[in-house]
């Protein structure tokens, strides 16, 4: 939430809406360098705003202004938007994949596109001739899941709880697995994969500076 973020980057800078619910190109501008990449956080679930701020930012990377003399200023702004939630809203009809992708917009999630990089899974090439259509997200994850666990059962003489501990970062066609024991008793799966839009309107997997997948 905000409070986190300001805990955790505490010379952050936060606009808000205004009152009748949109953010204005002078709101942004003064918070803008000209100089280097500026990374905007956007975080909300009304779509109305989260198309208002895409629209509004995408504009910035060609920016013109009047001085007081009236003479035209230019100016070229290197934005990058991120969020900590893709949701729902994201995919507003209003929302423009193009400018997404000129946003170099990232965002973390529990799958990914299985075409990403590599060719087509034995799984949804399986799929594919069976039902004549590739797998969506759910049949994805349900086979995933359902594979994962076989293969932690198989790796181990002991229970499934034994396996489930197991460092390693399981991946298959679409989702990923690390298990950490939650507070509540069980065993949750921390693992996600960091995306970003390409210029290409693509949508490509980012690799931390260690070298090492999220």
């Amino acid at each position: 939430g905000l409070a986190a973020m300001r805990g955790q980057w505490p010379k952050v800078k936060v606009l808000l809406p205004r009152e009748q619910g949109y953010i204005d190109p002078d709101d942004i501008l003064p918070q803008l360098s000209d100089s280097r990449e500026n990374w905007v956080v956007l975080e909300s679930r009304k779509p109305v705003i989260i198309s208002n701020v895409i629209g509004v930012l995408n504009g910035m990377a060609y920016y013109q202004q009047k001085n007081e003399e009236n003479d035209t200023i230019k100016k070229t702004y290197d934005v990058r938007l991120f969020t900590s939630a893709k949701n729902e809203s994201f995919d507003f009809d209003d929302i423009s994949n193009i400018h997404l992708s000129h946003l170099k917009f990232s965002y973390p999630s529990l799958s990914r596109p299985y075409s990403i990089g590599e060719t087509l899974e034995p799984f949804v090439l399986t799929y594919l001739e069976r039902f004549g259509t590739t797998p969506n997200k759910y049949a994805a994850r349900g086979f995933d899941l359902t594979l994962d666990l076989i293969l932690r059962q198989a790796s181990t003489n002991g229970p499934l709880t034994q396996a489930l501990v197991m460092p390693e970062t399981t991946q298959y066609t679409e989702n990923k697995f690390r298990y950490e024991l939650g507070p509540q008793g069980g065993y949750e799966n921390k693992a996600f994969y960091l995306l970003k839009y390409t210029q290409d309107m693509g949508i490509e997997e980012l690799i931390n500076s260690l070298g090492a997948r999220n």
